[in-house]
């Protein structure tokens, strides 16, 4: 049977379907950029961990060799490939010292005292 309405002949979507459509389009597109957000933000503090975990095996090295800490990162001759900025602390007294590794928001800290594992966040006083 064929309809012979006043609409027989109309090709095309409705508005709603339309909308429909945009909106489903939409809450695909808040999801994805969600879920990419999460995963750049993750990848950077994977990052910063890496780096600040590469410096203070460096500088556990240079203490094996030379008896303390250097003053400055600087005074490492071998210092693994980063793409973090650091801040460290040497405390003489002590002999110990604080290391943060920062890349874009990110940042994580390793003490002298627990050099295998680095934290999310700043050493106190960075």
């Amino acid at each position: 049977m064929i309809y012979a309405g006043p609409f027989a002949a109309r090709r095309g979507f409705t508005i709603v379907e339309l909308v429909v459509v945009i909106v489903v389009i939409g809450i695909l597109a808040a999801v994805t950029i969600v879920s990419y957000a999460n995963v750049t933000h993750n990848a950077k503090i994977q990052t910063v961990k890496t780096d600040a975990q590469g410096i203070a095996s460096s500088l556990m090295r240079y203490k094996a060799s030379n008896g303390s800490f250097p003053s400055q990162l600087s005074a490492l001759t071998q210092t693994p490939a980063a793409e973090s900025t650091f801040q460290y602390t040497y405390t003489a007294a002590t002999d110990t010292f604080c290391v943060t590794a920062s890349v874009e928001g990110a940042s994580a800290w390793v003490k002298s005292e627990s050099a295998a594992t680095a934290r999310d966040g700043k050493c106190p006083g960075h």
